[in-house]
Formats: structure tokens, C-alpha cells, sequence
């Protein structure tokens, strides 16, 4: 018998699978929807030979003794160069550094969120804990959207029910401010 091949992603999964997380979690952690994850699952059940999400889950890697687990990647990977908008890139990356709240504002497909996706990248170096991706548009619930923030920081109160709506994430975030660049 051979040892079945598994792509880069599905291992991604598998690690995740390993943490028991739901598909819609996995599907945000790793930027991919919910299908995708649905697929890979299936394919790692079919390549390992188990009968199910738990026994996937105990073939998932361990993280090696005194390291933390690997995230998944802080900020979705643009497909493609971000070019121009020199002076909103240098505005908007100043008052990230001066304030602690900041909105874009513009109509529906102007590049607000890729323009903060730019800036974000550039300032991850400058904040200890890196910058992370919120991705609002699935909330319609605006009592969650603390708990999205939390979950894309990686907050342990994330996957808590009854999670206030004006939580502290300061503990989960290291303590510090780091620029979130929220979707809606």
C-alpha cells in the first residue's frame, strides 16, 4: 500500500481539522468557501481511508512541543499587483498609524478593500502581532460582529455563544493595537 499524496491545501485542512474547527471556520481561516472545504474533506476521507471527520482529526500533525500552532495566513493573497492610488496608500497608512479606528469609505467596488489589504501588508512588520482580515459581509447580525473580529484574531472567546458585544481583544491580540481590515 502507498502513502496517498495530499496537496499543500489539504493538508491546510487537515490541520485544521486537527484544531476541530467547523467547515465555515476552516473555509475563513484559509480564505476559501465552504465547498472548497466540503471537497477537500471528502478527498482526505477517500486518500486516508477513515470513516470520518474524528478520525481525520487524529491524523491531523501536532504542533512540535513548545510552538505555537501555524495560522493561517494573516491577509487573502492578491491575485494581483496593486498598482496606482500612491496618495490614498500614504493617507490611509498614516492614519492607521495615528488613530485606532479607521473606515474607508466609498461606493461598492472603488478597491476600499483592496487599498487596506495594501496598506495592511506594508504595516504588518510594525505591529507585533502582524495585522489580520475580517471578512464582514456574512454577518447580518451586528451583536456577532465582535465575535467575527475575535475568531479572525484567533480570540479563545470566539467560538463562545454568548460572547459580548463589546468584548476586550486585547489579551487575544497580544495587548496591542493591529490594523483589521474589516469587510462589509
Amino acid at each position: 500500500m502507498s502513502t496517498p499524496v495530499i496537496s499543500a491545501r489539504e493538508a491546510d485542512v487537515l490541520e485544521l481539522l486537527g484544531e476541530h474547527l467547523s467547515n465555515a471556520e476552516i473555509a475563513a481561516r484559509l480564505f476559501i468557501s465552504v465547498r472548497t472545504v466540503e471537497s477537500h474533506v471528502s478527498s482526505l476521507l477517500r486518500k486516508l481511508e477513515v470513516p470520518d471527520r474524528r478520525a481525520l482529526s487524529r491524523h491531523a500533525p501536532e504542533p512540535a512541543r513548545g510552538e505555537p500552532a501555524r495560522r493561517a495566513p494573516a491577509l487573502p493573497a492578491p491575485l494581483t499587483a496593486f498598482v496606482g492610488r500612491a496618495r490614498e496608500r500614504g493617507e490611509l497608512a498614516a492614519a492607521v498609524t495615528a488613530r485606532r479606528l479607521v473606515t474607508a469609505v466609498g461606493l461598492g467596488g472603488v478597491g476600499k478593500t483592496r487599498l487596506a489589504l495594501a496598506v495592511a501588508a506594508d504595516a504588518a512588520g510594525d505591529f507585533a502581532d502582524g495585522v489580520c482580515f475580517v471578512d464582514l459581509v456574512p454577518v447580518t447580525d451586528p451583536g456577532r460582529v465582535g465575535a467575527a473580529v475575535a475568531a479572525a484574531m484567533g480570540a479563545e472567546r470566539a467560538r463562545e455563544p454568548d460572547l459580548p458585544r463589546r468584548s476586550s481583544l486585547g489579551p487575544a491580540a497580544g495587548g496591542g493595537p493591529a490594523p483589521v481590515p474589516v469587510r462589509r
